[in-house]
């Protein structure tokens, strides 16, 4: 009888073991491919569809409880490089351009590549002194780590939803056509 009961421990433990493993691999794999949906591939960024999602969820959010500041940064002559020295340089710019935000805003906001060689950052809650020095923080410049200098349009726009009226759809619109402005100022010469 003893034996019986050993032998039946055994097997029902030896289920039990392998259904946990079983549970741990499924839900590792689902961990991994829901990381590989919202992450970019040449950055380790998050991506498009991340930022997309985020800015669903504050645009459904019944009333925003805080302020978000946004911020779309376009890397300046990435065709030039492209069209010169190939697309693995400007992969490697768009790696430097990513590292270097991701290390800028670290604690600050997340930053996303949200096209080709567009990045977009999302601060919430936004404080009015981060907002008020932002091209403090980053100038038309950017410096990556290893210590290149690069040329980056950007365009910022804060929400307040106590004082604003504006919509995230309307956020998003402002942060863009101000990147546009400083781009065009930056080839025209007005703005560095």
């Amino acid at each position: 009888l003893n034996l019986g009961i050993i032998a039946f421990g055994t097997v029902l433990l030896r289920q039990m073991v392998l259904l946990v493993m079983q549970f741990v691999e499924k839900k590792g794999r689902d961990e991994y491919l829901e990381t590989l949906v919202h992450m970019d591939g040449l950055t380790g960024l998050a991506n498009r569809r991340a930022f997309d999602e985020r800015m669903e969820t504050l645009r459904s959010a019944e009333e925003l409880d805080h302020s978000v500041g946004l911020v779309i940064f376009d890397v300046n002559d990435l065709k030039k490089l492209n069209d010169e020295q190939g697309h693995s340089a400007g992969d490697a710019l768009l790696k430097e351009v990513a590292d270097g935000l991701a290390m800028q805003f670290k604690g600050i906001g997340q930053v996303y590549r949200i096209g080709g060689d567009e990045f977009a950052m999302i601060c919430e809650p936004c404080t009015h002194d981060f907002f008020d020095s932002f091209s403090a923080y980053v100038g038309s410049e950017l410096e990556t780590s290893s210590g290149c200098r690069i040329g980056v349009a950007f365009g910022a726009a804060k929400l307040s939803p106590k004082t604003d009226s504006m919509t995230i759809d309307e956020l998003f619109k402002l942060a863009d056509a101000r990147m546009y402005q400083h781009k065009l100022g930056m080839k025209n010469g007005s703005v560095r």
